[in-house]
């Protein structure tokens, strides 16, 4: 659904931050 969509996308979005961060 919509809301799963909208986590799943924030949840990547977070994680290539950190990668970003972290290289």
């Amino acid at each position: 659904d919509l809301l799963g969509k909208f986590v799943s996308n924030v949840s990547d979005y977070t994680q290539l931050r950190i990668y970003k961060i972290n290289n």
